[in-house]
């Protein structure tokens, strides 16, 4: 036995390490597809446009605000203030990106769930 047989029985190869991490979005995705596969075509459509309306929802103020400030960005406004807008505008757009992943992290395993009946369809 080589060295490296010894290191993998101990830590187990990065395959195995993956396939431990994923495993409980795979067990939940299986859960929410025994739900959504009994769905009609109508139904699944409304499933999938409450994930986009549920991302939407989460992030819209902010979005509209980031609108907002570009929209006034565009007009003659002094050095200072287009800067401050600007940084403001780019510290929405970190908080969006962080609020997206933070929905899609809940709605993962229904949203797979969701592609895996579509498609099988």
């Amino acid at each position: 036995m080589s060295f490296t047989d010894v290191f993998k029985k101990i830590f187990g190869t990065k395959a195995d390490r993956d396939a431990k991490r994923f495993q409980p979005y795979v067990q939940k995705t299986l859960e929410a597809y025994e739900l959504i596969d009994s769905l009609s075509d109508d139904e699944l459509r409304e499933r999938s446009a409450a994930l986009r309306k549920a991302i939407r929802e989460r992030t819209e103020e902010k979005e509209a605000r980031v609108a907002e400030i570009k929209q006034s960005l565009e007009g003659d406004l002094p050095v200072d203030e287009k800067e401050r807008l600007a940084s403001e505008s780019d510290k929405l757009v970190k908080l969006i990106d962080d609020e997206i992943e933070e929905i899609l992290e809940e709605i993962l395993p229904e949203a797979f769930a969701v592609m895996k009946s579509t498609a099988r369809r």
